[in-house]
């Protein structure tokens, strides 16, 4: 298996959907990422 990190790095400025484990959804452009995978996204829906 590839490393997540570098795939969702790959992903940085596209359109994303982060599912938490609660079950909400956010949808929104992926701006950044750190080594623990927390996500900063923009212009975001719930």
């Amino acid at each position: 298996m590839s490393d997540p990190n570098a795939f969702i790095s790959q992903l940085v400025g596209s359109p994303v959907t982060v599912k938490l484990n609660s079950g909400t959804e956010y949808r929104g452009r992926l701006t950044c990422l750190d080594g623990f995978l927390n996500v900063v996204l923009e212009q975001v829906e719930q």
